[in-house]
């Protein structure tokens, strides 16, 4: 589980089966995603965060990256690190004064927090290849 892949948001859809909102991350070197289902706040905080959508009081993912500058530190990099009974596993990295820093997340807040942040979004490769698929016609 050594090499990185990573990963932007494509965009954001609606399931039909299950009516749900689905982040789909893409690895913008061939045509395959990946869905993370996520819940519909969720959904809309990855939508504020990917069009600069700043309300007027900051929300929770906002706070959050406030805190983290506050305490001089830095968002490098959310990695999805595992996938356990369809759920998927993921942590922030933060730069502090003391060295990174690797906090368990979910991953739809960890999106949103990586985008805000302008931080990368990573996923190992042996994960991504057996879950990804190929968007066909795109």
């Amino acid at each position: 589980m050594d090499k990185k892949i990573y990963l932007s948001v494509t965009g954001i859809r609606v399931d039909d089966d299950s009516n749900s909102p689905v982040v789909l991350l893409s690895n913008n070197e061939d045509s395959r995603v990946i869905p993370i289902w996520v819940g519909s706040i969720e959904a809309v905080n990855i939508a504020y965060a990917q069009d600069n959508i700043c309300p007027p009081r900051p929300l929770t993912h906002e706070l959050l990256i406030n805190v983290i500058e506050s305490l001089d530190a830095k968002v490098l990099e959310l990695c999805i690190d595992n996938v356990v009974d369809n759920t998927f596993h993921a942590h922030l990295i933060l730069q502090t004064i003391n060295g990174n820093v690797s906090v368990s997340c979910r991953p739809s807040d960890g999106i949103s927090i990586a985008v805000r942040a302008t931080a990368p979004i990573s996923i190992y490769k042996d994960i991504f290849d057996s879950i990804s698929f190929e968007i066909i016609g795109s």
